[in-house]
């Protein structure tokens, strides 16, 4: 993938064991990384992982909640690369501890819980669309969809870079590309599947596929049974009432 050799990758929450592997799949194909996160240590294991690799890569400590700290991510970005190329956004609940909405304290718990989560990932995008444009670059973003771990702010982001992405398709006038990926009951903590996530999403980005969801080998096989099993016409019932309860559509 000689398409990421010198290019430039903002990657936020890149202190993540799906971060990590990020860096490793970039690195191999000449990226050069600039990483936001909260955990120093992770990073800098990261920065050294990515030169051992043969790619470039600094590492940003950062609070996720702070504003100034995500203009500080982009102005190191811009003095140690030049531009910016890729600004991926590892940024969904599931990655860092996020309290039940029946803990939510007023609203500065609100604030903080969607700064983390939407504004400021948001923000990071105004903030590197001017470069984005220039390079006809493009935004990746995670979002994980597992039942077992239901919380408001997932998806947020998604359903921000889906009404972005339609808008620059109707202006005609915008190159930056948009890829949302959807982890479902995957596990994006261990290592063996945030790699098969992280190598996936790699792939995708090189192809500039628009979406891409990812599901564990036990949810795919269960699903092909189910259409093996019933006649067509029953599984389209079937999904027809789930869709009206409110759950999402059987792929």
């Amino acid at each position: 993938m000689s398409l990421f050799k010198k290019k430039v990758f903002v990657l936020v929450g890149a202190d993540s064991e799906l971060g990590h592997e990020l860096v490793c799949h970039l690195s191999v194909n000449g990226a050069r990384l600039v990483l936001g996160g909260e955990k120093r240590l992770r990073l800098d294991a990261s920065v050294s992982e990515a030169m051992r690799l043969g790619g470039e890569a600094i590492s940003a400590p950062m609070d996720m909640t702070k504003k100034e700290d995500y203009e500080n991510l982009i102005l190191q970005a811009r003095a140690a690369f030049g531009n910016i190329d890729y600004l991926i956004l590892n940024t969904d609940p599931s990655t860092s501890f996020c309290p039940l909405f029946a803990d939510w304290n007023g609203f500065t718990s609100i604030d903080r819980v969607l700064s983390r989560h939407l504004t400021l990932p948001v923000y990071a995008i105004q903030l590197c669309l001017p470069f984005l444009m220039k390079r006809s670059g493009c935004i990746m973003a995670f979002s994980h969809s597992s039942s077992n771990d239901p919380h408001p702010c997932t998806n947020a982001l998604q359903g921000f870079l889906k009404g972005l992405q339609d808008e620059f398709q109707a202006s005609k006038a915008n190159n930056v590309h948009i890829l949302s990926v959807t982890i479902g009951d995957m596990k994006a903590d261990s290592k063996s599947e945030a790699g098969l996530v992280a190598s996936s999403a790699v792939r995708a980005l090189a192809t500039r596929t628009a979406t891409l969801r990812m599901d564990s080998q036990w949810s795919v096989v269960a699903r092909r049974c189910f259409r093996s099993f019933y006649p067509k016409w029953l599984c389209g019932l079937l999904c027809c009432r789930c869709r009206r309860a409110g759950a999402k559509k059987v792929q």
